[in-house]
């Protein structure tokens, strides 16, 4: 492979390199509000025996981190009441008790459409239910006309206006595979459009093999590998070494398909062979990996 001919698959690696960083960072970034934690008065007006009472309490949402599982770049709050902090029942008040059940006033709040943090428009929650002594809850009718009790009207929060600012770049994560997987195959369209074979470069027996297997690994292993690894994530964390190499895997693979079709159309048709296989390689490494560890664990 002379220097000239050589040119245009490196511009096409090295470009297909940077834009896989590219893609990784522009699917990893990590986003956080600007307001991390409000409180929100709300009441409920009801009718126990006749009388007329009112409950107020108040409503701390905060934002407690990106990523705790799932989507790394995904953004977490958590609740709490003022008047039951710490309850077992938290956001349950019981306000009578009859024949082996307690009535509740039950609230439900959902922390990121309160935050601002949420495109969807649904109504948060207040009703009256019974629970036994075991916490079962009971809505019908029968066992509710055991009380003398009814909700008459309800203040609840509205959510606030939040914004959210840059807050650094998550680990790899599925959407980061899939985007980098897709450059991968640009860079394979691309070797394959404009990389002509060299002149006197003639095909013999291994390089048809070769190409059979480019084609196999292209659609059908590599696929295979970013299914596995995308339902991987259900069993391990997306935080560990291993993981976040195997998600890796299928660009890698498919850059590697594509330096075999170079390598080929300039003559090296032994490296164009074996070079294909890194992908496959690489996956089968990382599953004796974890398999040894889970022996020696």
């Amino acid at each position: 492979m002379n220097k000239k001919s050589s040119k245009l698959p490196i511009i096409f690696f090295a470009l297909g390199l940077v834009a896989a960083v590219v893609a990784y960072l522009l699917t990893g970034i990590v986003l956080q509000p600007t307001v991390t934690e409000y409180d929100f008065d709300y009441s409920v007006t009801y009718k126990l025996n006749g009388e007329t009472l009112t409950l107020e309490d108040v409503y701390t949402c905060r934002f407690t981190g990106n990523g705790r599982d799932g989507d790394p770049r995904a953004r977490y709050y958590e609740g709490t009441n003022l008047l039951d902090e710490g309850s077992y029942h938290p956001g349950q008040y019981i306000i009578d008790e009859k024949d082996g059940f307690e009535l509740r006033i039950v609230t439900i709040f959902t922390d990121d459409y309160l935050m601002g943090d949420g495109d969807w428009d649904y109504s948060n929650e207040v009703y009256l239910a019974a629970f036994d002594d075991m916490g079962v809850e009971y809505s019908e009718p029968e066992i509710l006309e055991k009380f003398d009790a009814e909700i008459i009207s309800y203040e609840l929060p509205e959510p606030i206006e939040n914004s959210f600012v840059f807050a650094g770049f998550s680990v790899l994560h599925d959407l980061s595979m899939i985007a980098m997987y897709g450059v991968s195959l640009l860079v394979v369209l691309a070797c394959i459009i404009f990389v002509r074979r060299d002149e006197g470069v003639t095909y013999n027996a291994l390089d048809t093999v070769s190409v059979v297997f480019n084609f196999i690994i292209s659609i059908a292993v590599i696929p295979f590998i970013l299914l596995v690894v995308w339902l991987s994530q259900i069993f391990t964390s997306i935080y560990s070494f291993i993981y976040q190499f195997e998600l890796c895997i299928p660009a890698l693979g498919m850059f590697a398909v594509a330096a075999s079709l170079c390598l080929r159309r300039k003559g090296y048709r032994k490296s164009g062979f074996f070079v294909q296989f890194i992908g496959p390689a690489l996956f089968v490494v990382t599953l004796v990996y974890e398999e040894i560890t889970i022996v020696l664990s």
